[in-house]
């Protein structure tokens, strides 16, 4: 039961901030005298969606079950490890797809279309998104867990568990998400841009994971 709440809170919460990550992703690929007002901001929210509810319906099944079953202080980290690895498989097509539907409705690219990625960028574009996640994943599990063990109130504890954490983590790893972003649209990475619009990202990455750690914990504490 937790794993389909916790996949059906972060397809809601992918949706609800997607105009702030359409708007995060123009900052990364234009200047600012490139820049227009976004025609399409909703653009690519099935996929985001999507890759919502499956990487996180298979992260939390495997993350819950590993958790459960190791001991010792790499629980945590090991279990993070497995899920990590196998939502990036589904969740790496649709979020390319997802951020390939906001580049080409509201033109953030010069080319009016985005080349297809090739086998071997795929692969390579699984295993940078898997060796992204995965410390940032680890650690805001981490976070996550320790801070939800202060607080006694479950309902309570989801929201400002799932509020610190981001907030840590975005800080040291959100600059990663603009590499991301420029692998899955096929275009050369530009170093000079990564911190464009970071604020607007940890924002929208924050909304997102407190809402749905929140509404996990509410709906379906672990016991």
């Amino acid at each position: 039961m937790r794993p389909l709440v916790a996949a059906c809170a972060a397809c809601l919460s992918a949706v609800c901030v997607q105009p702030l990550d359409t708007l995060y992703l123009q900052r990364q690929l234009q200047t600012r005298s490139e820049r227009a007002p976004l025609r399409h901001p909703m653009a690519g929210c099935v996929a985001a969606g999507g890759a919502a509810f499956m990487r996180t319906g298979i992260y939390v099944t495997l993350y819950e079950y590993w958790r459960a079953r190791l001991s010792g202080a790499l629980r945590v980290p090991l279990a993070a490890l497995v899920g990590t690895m196998a939502s990036s498989l589904p969740g790496t097509y649709l979020t390319v797809r997802k951020k390939r539907s906001q580049a080409e409705r509201n033109a953030l690219l010069v080319t009016a279309t985005v080349c297809p990625l090739t086998r071997r960028q795929w692969t390579q574009l699984y295993l940078w998104t898997s060796a992204n996640r995965y410390p940032k994943t680890a650690f805001r599990y981490l976070l996550y867990e320790l801070l939800l063990s202060l607080v006694d109130q479950p309902r309570l504890g989801g929201f400002v568990a799932g509020l610190v954490s981001s907030v840590l983590v975005n800080l040291l790893f959100e600059p990663l998400e603009a590499v991301r972003s420029y692998r899955s649209l096929g275009v050369r990475v530009e170093r000079s841009n990564l911190y464009n619009g970071v604020g607007i990202g940890m924002l929208s990455t924050t909304l997102s994971n407190t809402l749905a750690h929140g509404i996990v914990e509410a709906v379906c504490p672990r016991r």
